[in-house]
C-alpha cells in the first residue's frame, strides 16, 4: 500500500522521467555525498538503491550550494520519493528565488501533490509561501474546495483558507464574504457534524467585525442559524459549541433567549445533555443565589442521565457551584 502511495506521489510531480544520475552525462561533474551514519550505526535503514542514489546527489548539491535548473529538478525528484522531506522543500524555495522561476507554474505543481498527499505539512507551508510571494489568493478558494471534496475536515486546508482570508484582509470584502458564507452553509448542510466548518463560520463573523465585538443582532442571527441544525440533530455537539461561543461573548443579549429555547428543548429531548449544560452556564454566570441553586440542580440532572461519559467533569462543576452557595 505504501509503495502505491509513493508511485502516486511520483506521478503527481508531473512528467518527470526516471533518472539514474550516475549514468547521466549532465551530472558527471557531481561527486555523490554518502550519508554519514557514524562508525557504528545501531540500526541500518534498508533504503532502496534509487533512494540512496537520489539523496547522495542531493546532499552533494546542497553542500555545493548549487542553485540551477538541474538542482531544481533534483529537488523535485527528492520530493517525489519522499514528499515530507523538509530540507528538499526548503532548498527548492531557495532555488526558485535565485532563478526567478515562474511561481504560478510551481503553484500548479503543488496541486498534483495535494491530490495524493493532502495532509503533508511541507506542501501546505510551500503553498502558503508561493501565495504570499505572488500576492494573489484567487486560486486558493477553488484549491481548498477541491481538497474538501475528498476530506471536508482537512485541518491543513481549513488553516490555509483562514490564513488567506486574514493575510489578504478579505473579511471586509463583502463579495468574498458572501461566497464564503454560502460555501460554509453548503458544507454544513452536507455534513452538519463538520466541526471544522462550524469553527470557520464563527471565525469569519468574528473577523468581519474585528476589532469591535460582533453586534448583538448578528450574534442572535448566528444562534438562530445554529438552532435549526440543533433541532435536526439534538446530540450533535458542533452547533451547541457554536452557540456557546456566542453566549460567552453576549451574555446579557443572549441569556434570556437561550434560556427559553433550552427550557423548551429539554421538554422534548429529556436525555440530551447539551441544553442542560447551557442552562448551567447561563445561571452560573448570572450569579444570583436563585441562579446558583438552579445551576446546581441542572448539574444533578446531567449527572442523572444514562451513559454520562463526562461524569468526573460534571461532578467537579457541581462541587464548584455548590461552594458558591456556602459563601
Amino acid at each position: 500500500e505504501k509503495e502505491k502511495e509513493k508511485e502516486k506521489e511520483k506521478e503527481s510531480m508531473g512528467d518527470e522521467e526516471e533518472i539514474v544520475f550516475k549514468d547521466n552525462p549532465d551530472w558527471k561533474d557531481v561527486v555523490p555525498l554518502k550519508q554519514d551514519d557514524g562508525p557504528a550505526p545501531p540500526v541500518n535503514i534498508d533504503y532502496s538503491e534509487e533512494f540512496v542514489e537520489v539523496m547522495d546527489y542531493f546532499r552533494a548539491i546542497v553542500k555545493a550550494n548549487e542553485k540551477s535548473e538541474r538542482a531544481l529538478h533534483l529537488t523535485r525528484v527528492v520530493i517525489s520519493i519522499n514528499a515530507a522531506n523538509y530540507t528538499a522543500w526548503y532548498y527548492r524555495r531557495l532555488i526558485l528565488e535565485a532563478l526567478g522561476a515562474d511561481l504560478r507554474k510551481e503553484l500548479e505543481m503543488t496541486d498534483g501533490i495535494a491530490a495524493v498527499s493532502p495532509k503533508n505539512y511541507q506542501l501546505w507551508y510551500h503553498r502558503r509561501w508561493l501565495v504570499e510571494k505572488l500576492a494573489d489568493p484567487a486560486a486558493e478558494f477553488d484549491f481548498t474546495n477541491s481538497v474538501f471534496a475528498g476530506d471536508s475536515k482537512n485541518y491543513h486546508a481549513w488553516s490555509h483558507r483562514q490564513w488567506v482570508m486574514g493575510f489578504f484582509g478579505l473579511h471586509k470584502d463583502g463579495e468574498r464574504m458572501k461566497k464564503e458564507t454560502d460555501n460554509i452553509e453548503r458544507l454544513i448542510s452536507t455534513d452538519l457534524r463538520n466541526n471544522s466548518a462550524w469553527n470557520y463560520r464563527f471565525y469569519l463573523v468574528q473577523q468581519q467585525y474585528a476589532p469591535d465585538r460582533v453586534p448583538d443582532d448578528v450574534a442572535l442571527g448566528e444562534v438562530e442559524f445554529a438552532w435549526t441544525y440543533i433541532c435536526r440533530s439534538p446530540n450533535n455537539q458542533s452547533p451547541w459549541l457554536f452557540v456557546k461561543g456566542y453566549l460567552d461573548q453576549h451574555q446579557e443579549a443572549l441569556h434570556s433567549t437561550l434560556q427559553e429555547k433550552c427550557e423548551v428543548f429539554i421538554q422534548k429531548h429529556k436525555f440530551c445533555s447539551h441544553p442542560l449544560a447551557l442552562l448551567v452556564d447561563i445561571h452560573e454566570k448570572r450569579g444570583t443565589h436563585e441562579d446558583i441553586v438552579l445551576a446546581n440542580e441542572y448539574c444533578d440532572k446531567i449527572l442523572s442521565l444514562p451513559a454520562m461519559y463526562q461524569k468526573n467533569y460534571w461532578e467537579f462543576r457541581k462541587a464548584s457551584i455548590s461552594k458558591k452557595l456556602e459563601q
